[in-house]
Formats: C-alpha cells, sequence, structure tokens
C-alpha cells in the first residue's frame, strides 16, 4: 500500500486541531506531534475504538472527514454525547460542584447505588464523570470488577478549597462544535460516537480507511499492570485478538492501520514477529509515566508505534 505522509516530526505542536477537555492516563497529549507524522495525508473515514481521552481524535482536526469514534465506557461516551448535545446545561451542573475532600469522595460513593443511573439524567451523569476526572488523581481512570470508580482523589484537592473552573465555556463549545458535525451519509463528513467493544465499530472500515488503535498497554512489569478502564480488562487475550483484527484490516480490507502500544516483549511478538510482515515498527520512542504520586519514582517507559503501509516516509 502507497501513503503520503505528514512532515516529519519537529517537537511542535499540531496547530489544526482543538485540545482534549480531561486528564487521561495513557493519553497522547504529549506524544501527539510524533503520532501525527504518521498520518496518511489522503485517507477515507477515521476510526478510533478505543477513544479515551481523544489527544489523537481531536488533535487531528478533522472537520472535512467522517469519524466512527467509540470506546468501552459508556460514562465516557455519555460525557462525549453531553457536551456535543448540552454543554451549557454540563456546565452549569459541573459548576455547582464542591472542591473539598469530602465532597469527592461523596460524589464518587454515588455509583454504589445500584439505582444510581436510573435517578440521574445524562447531563448529570457527565458532570460527575467530569468532576471525577478533574478531581482524581492524575487523570485515572479505574473501576473494580463492580463497576464502581475508585480513584483516590488528587493532591489539587484541599479541605474547604474555594470553586475552580474545571473546564472554560470557551473549550467546552468548541468540542461541542467539533462533535456536532453533521453525519448525513455514509461518505459525509460527521461524527459517529458509540459505547461498546472495540470489535463492533471495526466492521465497516472499507479500503483506504485511517484506523488508529491505542488499547490499554501491555503490561511493562507484573506490578505495572493499569487495564481497569473497565470492569472487563484487557490482557494478553484481547491482545492476541486485536491482533487479528489488525491482519484482517491491513491485508483484507486495505485499510490503513496504526497503533499504539508498549515496546515489550510480547507486543513486538505478536503484533510484528507474528504478522509476518504485514506490521512494522514504524518508531519507538521514551516517554514519561506519570501514575506515579512520587515525581522522583516516575520513570522513562518505552512505547511502540506499529504500522502496516510504510517503514519510511516521503
Amino acid at each position: 500500500m502507497i501513503a503520503e505522509f505528514n512532515k516529519p516530526y519537529s517537537g511542535a505542536e499540531p496547530s489544526n486541531g482543538i485540545n482534549p477537555l480531561l486528564k487521561w492516563a495513557g493519553g497522547k497529549r504529549r506524544v501527539l506531534p510524533r503520532i501525527l507524522r504518521y498520518v496518511p495525508s489522503e485517507f477515507g473515514t477515521y476510526f478510533e475504538p478505543f477513544l479515551g481521552g481523544g489527544s489523537v481524535f481531536f488533535g487531528l482536526g478533522l472537520q472535512n472527514k467522517r469519524s466512527v469514534i467509540s470506546d468501552i465506557n459508556q460514562d465516557l461516551i455519555n460525557f462525549y454525547e453531553t457536551v456535543r448535545d448540552a454543554p451549557l446545561e454540563l456546565l452549569q451542573i459541573v459548576s455547582g460542584f464542591e472542591t473539598s475532600d469530602e465532597s469527592y469522595y461523596s460524589i464518587r460513593a454515588q455509583d454504589r447505588d445500584p439505582k444510581f443511573h436510573e435517578h440521574v439524567s445524562n447531563s448529570q451523569r457527565a458532570a460527575r464523570f467530569l468532576y471525577l476526572n478533574k478531581m482524581g488523581f492524575n487523570g485515572l481512570h479505574r473501576v473494580n470488577k463492580q463497576g464502581h470508580f475508585n480513584v483516590p482523589v488528587g493532591r489539587r484537592a484541599t479541605p474547604h478549597a474555594p470553586l475552580f473552573n474545571l473546564v472554560s465555556e470557551t473549550e467546552l463549545l468548541r468540542m461541542s462544535d467539533y462533535l456536532r458535525l453533521p453525519e448525513t451519509g455514509t461518505d459525509s463528513p460527521g461524527v459517529r460516537l458509540g459505547a461498546g467493544h472495540w470489535s463492533d465499530f471495526l466492521k465497516d472500515v472499507q479500503e483506504g480507511d485511517f484506523v488508529y488503535l491505542d488499547p490499554p498497554y501491555d503490561p511493562i512489569s507484573k506490578t505495572s499492570s493499569f487495564v481497569s478502564y473497565s470492569d472487563e480488562g484487557f490482557g494478553e487475550n484481547d491482545q492476541r485478538a486485536l491482533r487479528d483484527i489488525c491482519i484482517e484490516l491491513a491485508v483484507k480490507k486495505k485499510a490503513f492501520v496504526l497503533l499504539s502500544n508498549s515496546a515489550t516483549d510480547l507486543v513486538k511478538q505478536i503484533f510484528v514477529h507474528e504478522t509476518r510482515g504485514v506490521f512494522h515498527i514504524a518508531e519507538q520512542f521514551s516517554v514519561q509515566r506519570s501514575v506515579s504520586a512520587q515525581a522522583d519514582k516516575r520513570v522513562l517507559a518505552t512505547e511502540v508505534l506499529i504500522w502496516n503501509y510504510s517503514n519510511s516516509l516521503s
């Protein structure tokens, strides 16, 4: 497959997209210029089934493209749907929250009520999601086996702290406009947003489409595993299932596929060596991970970009 690419990585920030609203552990804001280096200059529909904080989707500036974006996290997708459909209502609700530790843990505990989702509106649910994201530790979104959010409060929150702006109205309305791009047909610019299993949103990929995959990473050690973005987890079998669909997308559907992951032996084995030349390493680089509460314990981790459509830039 032949494709032209964007300019080589220069370290400069992209200028044609918008900033994500959410903090997100493992988000791609820091390495976005590096990822944009490998985006085809011309492609059909954009697919991203592990949306998370959306740094790549929002950073691409896809006003003239059709996009299919999704995530298994229903609260996350409800948040984006609310930003799209009712941004001012969302802003009004979240501005009424207090920023004390006590308030955080009280709001966090709301999902322990089995009927919680029956008692709140989509906008209230989205406001809670935004509040916990901004107030919680380092942008983590972690749930236990019961689906209960269990991230501790971040160091930013102090007892009896005054209210602060969790998000600016300007940023919120800009993202709302971006998400409300009309979808009037299969070839028309617009955004399809959905919640569900990642594989369900890749069934409509066609030749020439661009698929960016940022799954929960393969852990670099037994003690560093963090895949609890949903109560289902994401283990080695999931990585292999993703690899199999990547091959189908690349070989049968002839799509452009770009994957981010940890540069572990397992990832290189299943996504590169076992694909027998279908996929190659585009780039391997180090990035600082900030999950640890202590700055001196935050280490550089090695990540890898894997693609199927070229091993050189034009």
